[in-house]
């Protein structure tokens, strides 16, 4: 067939027909799959004809192309189809990161990883992701145009909140988001530099006004960008996240209901579910417990139905924080016990922490003390990795100096899977 395309399909079909390839149905898609046998066989005759590195080539720059193309759509309504599609690509797209980072096309590299940012944090691939991200930034610090790299350190941004020890006060965390606000500025652009700014407000206790300051000048940004998914993500951050004044409630209502608005505009479910959350927020910061549980189960619903591992752990924590002061210890103590199951699957220690800590507070509620000490030891050892034992802490408790003592020190030690094991214990 020289000169001529050749049939592409029959070609394929005649290979399965001969049992060299496997027709399979994924998603409703036909594809074939290659044998390793005959992929070990057929990349032989590549090396041996001079032809695998221009096929090698080809290949990685169709996965930059495909990952680039995918990037937008995981923010959208048809997210779900193009989730599953990286899905179903991924042991290609891993193969073309190894091939551009082993051939130091890092330039690429980082477009390729920067693509899969979103992804990896949806998909709750924390340590992969940090991995690719972190492998090709080191070696592209400052070669390249600075909107790839904004986008790396965007992401390490939140996937570094995820995994890192102090959660949301984690200062590496902080320091990628720093320096993408940095680099998106280089860049001119508008809505990294809101979504980048956002976070920067956000010390992960009460705040104060500077950090109001900065999360409402990201607000401004984003309505200069008038991207509603922007909008309503930095309005869900500055007016649920950052704890401000009590007397604030009827604009941070507002806020809320604005982003929740933009939010079924963009048909993101998960910025839905996120703005649904940060209305819970608004009422449970303020211990309006009532009025934020139907917020919370309305947003967690919607995370179980896309299978969004951080908006199912944020809801997960928050509802059962309700259900605490609500007084349903029962009801608390099971969505404790399932998000520390599921922050254990994935490697996101920041949640780990969070969720014992909420075990202490439920068995403190059972008054079982000690207990709670251990766990609470354990707790802080993540979120507050300075944090000493205080005496204080064994008299508010009801127990001798030298127990809580001992109990502190042995949950200050225990490792992650010893602390599982015991919280998941029922005495």
């Amino acid at each position: 067939m020289a000169g001529k395309d050749p049939d592409v399909f029959s070609n394929l079909s005649s290979l399965a027909e001969k049992s060299l390839l496997r027709l399979v149905e994924c998603n409703g898609e036909s594809r074939f799959r290659m044998l390793e046998t005959i992929r070990e066989y057929a990349r032989e005759q590549l090396e041996e004809s001079g032809d695998l590195d221009a096929i090698e080539t080809r290949f990685a720059a169709y996965f930059l192309r495909f990952a680039e193309q995918a990037e937008p759509e995981l923010y959208g309504p048809d997210q779900m189809r193009w989730f599953d599609r990286i899905e179903e690509e991924y042991d290609n797209i891993r193969a073309a990161l190894t091939w551009l980072y082993d051939r130091r096309d890092l330039v690429d590299g980082l477009r390729l990883a920067g693509a899969l940012g979103w992804f990896w944090f949806r998909r709750a691939r924390f340590s992969e992701g940090q991995h690719w991200l972190e492998l090709f930034r080191a070696d592209t610090c400052e070669v390249g145009l600075p909107g790839p790299r904004a986008k790396a350190a965007y992401f390490l941004g939140w996937l570094k909140l995820c995994v890192g020890s102090a959660f949301w006060g984690n200062p590496e965390g902080k320091h990628f988001f720093r320096e993408s606000l940095r680099l998106w500025r280089e860049a001119d652009n508008q809505r990294g530099i809101a979504l980048s700014k956002v976070w920067l407000g956000w010390k992960g206790d009460v705040e104060g006004e500077d950090s109001w300051a900065i999360a409402d000048e990201s607000v401004a940004i984003a309505r200069e960008t008038e991207d509603p998914w922007t909008i309503a993500w930095c309005l869900k951050v500055a007016y649920s996240h950052l704890r401000r004044q009590d007397k604030d409630l009827p604009s941070r209502r507002a806020a809320l209901e604005e982003a929740i608005t933009l939010a079924r505009k963009t048909g993101d479910p998960f910025l839905l579910s996120q703005a649904l959350h940060g209305m819970g927020n608004v009422f449970g910061w303020i211990g309006e417990f009532e009025a934020a549980e139907p917020w919370y189960l309305d947003s967690l619903r919607i995370a179980r139905e896309i299978d969004d591992s951080w908006s199912i752990f944020d809801n997960i924590n928050c509802l059962a924080d309700v259900y605490l002061g609500l007084g349903q210890i029962g009801k608390a103590k099971e969505l404790f016990t399932e998000g520390l199951r599921l922050a254990m699957d994935l490697g996101a220690r920041g949640y780990l922490a969070w969720f014992i800590g909420g075990l202490y507070s439920v068995a403190r509620r059972e008054g079982r003390n000690k207990r709670a000490v251990r766990l609470g030891a354990f707790s802080e050892s993540i979120l507050n990795p300075n944090s000493r034992y205080d005496p204080h802490f064994a008299e508010e408790l009801g127990l001798d100096d030298e127990v809580g003592a001992a109990e502190w020190k042995i949950g200050q030690t225990m490792t992650p899977e010893q602390v599982v094991a015991y919280a998941l214990m029922d005495e």
